[in-house]
């Protein structure tokens, strides 16, 4: 079996099971050992999920972000380093895929049972991921900017 990348994708809610919204603050150990195994995360701020409750009897609907990670096996990332700090061995691609399914795995019931709720949502691919070479620059003209959000105005 060869892979290249694998992608995770994990539905985390904004709020407790009563509406309220969670704390940023709480989230963030959880956030950080995403960006410790797979050397960063990207989320997605906005996720509007729905979905019918057969002991309510109706469709519920809840705001929710998305955790996005990838496992880049190409150069110039690849295993180096990644077989070490996670204790993987024998170094193949092979194994640090399945090693991060286990993390995953783990992390999502972690967090579900952390945030109380009945089920995670999370998927998983192989992907064709492409990072195209563009021109770099230290700072943008003033007119390209604004203010920067916080990532607490961003995700809540």
């Amino acid at each position: 079996m060869e892979y290249r990348e694998k992608s995770w994708r994990i539905i985390i809610p904004k709020h407790d099971n009563s509406g309220r919204p969670l704390r940023p603050e709480y989230l963030r150990e959880w956030l950080d050992a995403l960006r410790k195994r797979f050397g960063g995360y990207t989320i997605i701020p906005n996720s509007y999920g729905c979905y019918y409750s057969k002991e309510l009897g109706k469709t519920m609907c809840e705001e929710n972000f998305i955790v996005w990670v990838v496992r880049d096996l190409n150069p110039p990332w690849g295993l180096e380093g990644t077989c070490e700090e996670n204790n993987i061995s024998p170094c193949t691609p092979e194994n640090v895929i399945l090693s991060d399914e286990r993390f995953i795995r783990q992390f999502v019931k972690g967090i579900g049972d952390f945030l109380g709720q009945e089920t995670v949502l999370h998927s998983e691919e192989p992907s064709e991921i492409t990072f195209t070479k563009t021109e770099y620059m230290e700072e943008l003209p003033e007119t390209k900017v604004r203010k920067a959000k916080s990532v607490e105005e961003i995700l809540f």
